[in-house]
């Protein structure tokens, strides 16, 4: 799946914003410009997937705090997407908007729909997969779209949620589903000596690093010791990032169905296990594994993924990055002109966000023209600067 259009309104610090990822784009700004609140949509639409709606306002403190300023009446959330269904290129579109009342919400308006290219060019025909509004509920199933008895258990959460199975639902309707509900936003990565990411794990075959990342090393465990080109890049990259000292990793059993990650160096006699680690090892290891994945999430969202970094790891995070975004959607959100400069000879969307009366703005970079300042300045002196916002 590829995020092609993403527009919200009367969300956190999003009031009316419209953005158009690409394949491999960088959110910069500087703090509390809405950098985060972006990430944070996505979630929000994960959420949305997932049956997990109500979860999400709750544990983002109600929806009063969701909402834009604690006063807008809507929230607004729409997606263009881009796949490929059974070999046909298609754009989906859905959106949901909530209305707001006191400290409650309901469910407004839900429509999802689809259009089929036909060589290359759209058909401009449009095929209604979700349509509710106004006490109408209608979703397509096996036999097309009709009016249903929808199964839902809390009628605070989408319609989309429930299009769990191909077989009962349109098959557009439950791909959209499971693409959206697949996504992967990392937003903190805890390294503390008393995190679980140091600790040995019961072993399980994870082969996708859950939103926290604390399952690293099971996810580690099962791709390092099964796909030798996994292995290989991890290799690769943490000797580009330490020097021919690192030798491999290993993973000891701990004690009885535990398993843990140790670091064998070519110079060390012990190996060092991940209590020993430095945070910014961790963070690197994290990085690697998300970036390599074989298998990848429909989309990698990582806010700050510079925090506990020496910038000489920047360019290596960028060669990694530009290679999974051929596999799969990759967003990164910084405000370190350091990690930006790193993806000046990437094929990077650029979007520069700003705080403008009381809300997010944000801005796409202009291609041609950012090419011709890129000749002469790097990214990070062009935010520096102040020049990058003006080429948007």
């Amino acid at each position: 799946m590829l995020i092609k259009r993403l527009e919200v309104k009367g969300f956190k610090s999003l009031k009316d914003v419209v953005w158009e990822p690409g394949s491999l784009t960088i959110l910069i700004g500087p703090n509390g410009s809405g950098k985060s609140n972006i990430l944070l949509a996505l979630s929000f639409l994960q959420n949305i997937a997932s049956g997990n709606l109500d979860n999400f306002i709750q544990e983002n403190g109600g929806i009063t705090r969701v909402a834009w300023d604690g006063s807008v009446r809507f929230i607004k959330v729409q997606l263009q997407s881009f796949f490929e269904i059974f070999a046909l290129p298609t754009d989906t579109y859905y959106s949901l908007e909530l209305a707001l009342r006191n400290d409650t919400y309901r469910i407004l308006k839900e429509i999802c729909s689809e259009e089929y290219y036909d060589n290359d060019e759209k058909t401009n025909k449009l095929n209604t997969l979700i349509y509710r509004e106004a006490g109408v509920s209608k979703i397509t199933g096996s036999n097309g779209l009709s009016d249903i008895a929808v199964k839902i258990k809390n009628r605070l959460e989408s319609f989309l949620s429930i299009a769990t199975t191909p077989h009962q639902y349109d098959t557009s309707l439950y791909i959209l589903k499971e693409n959206i509900a697949d996504t992967k936003i990392y937003r903190h990565l805890d390294t503390q000596s008393q995190a679980n990411i140091r600790r040995p794990l019961i072993t399980r075959f994870n082969k996708q690093i859950d939103s926290d990342g604390q399952n690293l090393v099971n996810v580690l465990h099962t791709l390092y010791s099964e796909n030798r080109d996994f292995e290989n890049d991890i290799n690769t990259a943490m000797r580009a990032a330490f020097g021919d000292e690192f030798d491999r990793l290993v993973f000891p059993p701990a004690a009885d169905q535990l398993v843990q990650l140790r670091i064998r160096w070519k110079s060390l006699k012990r190996e060092q296990s991940m209590l020993d680690l430095s945070d910014g090892t961790i963070r690197f290891l994290f990085l690697m594994t998300v970036l390599c994945n074989p298998e990848p999430p429909s989309l990698i969202a990582i806010d700050e993924p510079e925090t506990g970094l020496h910038p000489s790891m920047f360019p290596i995070i960028a060669e990694y990055a530009a290679e999974a975004s051929k596999r799969t959607q990759v967003i990164f959100s910084t405000h370190s002109p350091q990690f930006l400069d790193a993806f000046s000879d990437c094929d990077v969307t650029t979007t520069v966000t700003s705080w403008e009366n009381g809300e997010t703005k944000i801005k796409n970079l202009d291609g041609e023209a950012l090419k011709e300042w890129l000749t002469h300045y790097s990214l990070g002196t062009l935010f520096l600067s102040g020049d990058l916002e003006a080429l948007a």
